[in-house]
């Protein structure tokens, strides 16, 4: 029971983790430079920022801008990594410590805090670079890339659930359960 706990602790603390991380990276996977915006994107970024007609200053600024978030997003994860595992061994240790854990989730819970700052931040920085009609134009693209890719992902898992239930039927399981949740009746 102990260890279904720590498990459970640490799938949480995880998905905190990477939700946390891709709020302060930002939509495209990164944020404020040119070239895809710290990552991900990839065409579509390129033509959003050909639409934007960026100056040769914009861009240098945006370039500067992306480079400095990289290297203050990787401390705050680094920090927080470091922190997580710390977590992780203090509940697996088989004497509780309240007061190290209550101060271990302190910790993570003020690097998050910092996490965000970093990535209202990056937005403040990119929107004082653009005008206003720029930065509305990025916005958007922006939102469009971020509703592609969750849709891409929610197709990614559609064929993953899909091609599961199907290797099941080979292992001998019953059909009619795979059917019933994948919807993939046969009318005989």
């Amino acid at each position: 029971m102990k260890r279904f706990f720590v498990l459970f602790v640490m799938l949480g603390v995880t998905a905190l983790l990477f939700e946390t991380q891709a709020f302060a990276r930002g939509p495209g996977g990164g944020m404020a430079g040119v070239r895809g915006f710290g990552g991900g994107g990839g065409q579509h970024m390129e033509r959003m920022m050909e639409e934007l007609d960026l100056t040769e200053d914009q861009q240098q600024k945006l370039e500067a801008n992306r480079e400095a978030q990289i290297v203050n997003g990787k401390k705050l994860f680094k920090g927080f990594a470091e922190k997580q595992k710390e977590l992780a061994d203090e509940l697996e240790k088989e004497s509780t410590n309240r007061s190290a854990i209550n101060a271990l989730a302190g910790d993570l819970k003020d690097i998050q805090g910092q996490m965000i700052d970093h990535r209202i931040d990056s937005v403040l920085a990119v929107k004082e670079i653009l005008t206003p009609e720029q930065f509305q134009k990025f916005s958007k693209g922006v939102k469009s890339m971020r509703d592609e890719r969750r849709n891409m992902k929610k197709k990614d898992h559609k064929k993953k659930n899909k091609k599961k239930w199907k290797n099941k039927d080979k292992d001998g399981e019953d059909d009619a359960d795979d059917n019933a949740v994948t919807g993939d009746e046969e009318n005989n």
